[in-house]
């Protein structure tokens, strides 16, 4: 909320056309997610999903929206 045009991340080489988000577009991805997540899944608070991934943005929404879904992340990588 303090910061929506900031960034929240840089994901790879800047020359080569990385990958960037602020800290909204990070929001409203995560929030979709989530609610994906348990419109979807079905997940109920306290079910858990594991998550095999690099550290990359996904893995960073992945960090917000499963939590963010009542659900328990349960990170491999």
């Amino acid at each position: 909320e303090l910061f929506p045009n900031q960034l929240a991340y840089v994901h790879g080489n800047v020359s080569d056309g990385s990958h960037k988000a602020t800290w909204q577009e990070m929001y409203d991805r995560v929030t979709k997610f989530s609610s994906g997540l348990k419109r979807f899944a079905n997940l109920q608070p306290g079910d858990v999903v594991s998550i095999i991934a690099p550290n990359t943005p996904a893995m960073l929404e992945c960090h917000m929206a499963i939590p963010g879904s009542g659900a328990i992340l349960h990170s491999i990588n």
